[in-house]
């Protein structure tokens, strides 16, 4: 039982690290995914372009990230209204030239069609945002499956599903189907790859932002992945 505590413990610790990180997160930017989710289905109406202007702002870096920022009005509900931003997520990225090429899509006095919330003829915006400028939002319920998935595998690892001399149904079949794969030495690639390219994505977003969360958060990772990396775990005392 004591090979596995510290095991068990480490794997206590990197879930709970990304189920609370993945709540937080999803509490936080889960309506702005479920609205950008709903804006698929909302109808276009007719809407005037009133201004447009590109936003900046420092980065942590000491560069400069840009976003368009838009003020339309349009008629909906029998009611005149007036909306302002751009789409869902208001994103900013160093690519001043994309924010610069919407300007010219949307010029001031120009025609164009606002996608209105038909439950708040209020509630508009000019286009649904690419998934690309997304990633942000699907990070924390990504950490949620993540979080839900290692602490199912520290459980079971826990109760000793994945041993040699194993009589569970699943734990016979994860070690047939992947008798290689749960080598150590190939999990632990695995994981360090994984989670590599999880520290990596979270960078990069970070640079092209210009927000020091994905820094926070890789560092965290890159700590939990380290103190895994460093275990060795005991051969035990051989019997005489």
């Amino acid at each position: 039982m004591h090979d596995r505590k510290i095991p068990f413990l480490i794997g206590v610790f990197l879930c709970a690290i990304f189920l609370l990180l993945g709540t937080i997160g999803s509490v936080v930017f889960g309506p702005a995914l479920l609205r950008w989710s709903d804006a698929a289905t909302w109808p276009r109406v007719p809407a005037e372009i009133l201004s447009g202007e590109i936003v900046s702002r420092n980065t942590a870096r000491g560069g400069r990230t840009v976003r368009p920022h838009f003020t339309w009005t349009y008629e909906a509900g029998g009611t005149r209204h007036t909306g302002e931003g751009f789409g869902v997520a208001r994103v900013s990225t160093s690519n001043r030239a994309s924010a610069e090429a919407l300007l010219d899509k949307y010029p001031v006095g120009s025609r164009a069609e606002a996608v209105v919330n038909p439950a708040d003829p209020a509630d508009s915006i000019l286009e649904r945002d690419p998934i690309s400028h997304l990633i942000v939002l699907f990070v924390p319920p990504l950490f949620v499956l993540l979080g839900l998935i290692g602490s199912f595998f520290t459980l079971t690892g826990w109760l000793g599903w994945y041993g040699e001399k194993t009589r569970h149904p699943f734990g016979r079949f994860v070690r047939a189907a992947f008798g290689i794969f749960l080598r150590p030495a190939v999990l632990m690639t695995f994981v360090v790859l994984v989670f590599t390219l999880i520290c990596g994505g979270l960078v990069w977003w970070s640079v092209a932002s210009g927000n020091v969360i994905g820094y926070l958060l890789a560092a965290i990772i890159a700590y939990g992945l380290w103190q895994a990396a460093r275990y060795k775990p005991s051969r035990g005392r051989r019997r005489r």
